[in-house]
């Protein structure tokens, strides 16, 4: 069990669903498209590891672990950063989404909702939804 191998399942399963995702970083190819406020704007989603709730069990058997993530997403408007948020929650809830070497996911619930915010740090204003999700896994064998 690695926090990496669990952190790049859930990048690999949000890329899957074809959202645009940064590893703790906003991605390239996102954003706007040309010149800020006057062009298209692609949404996107930054995952950030917040360290997790760690190890049940002793640690030589690594019974269960528990990794806790941040997903925030951005929009040009309020609207396109809570769809985001909803397609986001679509991968996360559903525990077929992740494919972690030696590991199942028993599962995955939203640990704690952020409300959507503008951030008028940026101009123009962009919109911003965020969710911790708390994933629980155990090896594969049991």
């Amino acid at each position: 069990m690695t926090v990496r191998s669990h952190g790049n399942a859930v990048i690999a399963a949000l890329k899957a669903d074809t959202l645009v995702v940064g590893d703790s970083i906003q991605p390239e190819n996102s954003g706007w498209t040309a010149k800020p406020g006057s062009s298209d704007f692609i949404p996107y989603i930054i995952v950030y590891s917040t360290g997790g709730g760690g190890l049940y069990g002793s640690i030589s058997s690594d019974e269960e672990s528990v990794f806790v993530y941040q997903l925030t997403c951005v929009g040009s408007t309020r609207e396109q950063s809570d769809f985001m948020r909803d397609k986001a929650r679509e991968v996360m809830l559903k525990r077929s989404s992740f494919d972690i070497t030696g590991r199942k996911v028993l599962y995955v619930v939203i640990d704690v909702p952020i409300a959507t915010s503008r951030d008028d740090d940026v101009m123009p204003p962009v919109f911003f939804s965020a969710d911790r999700f708390r994933m629980r896994t155990v090896p594969r064998s049991l």
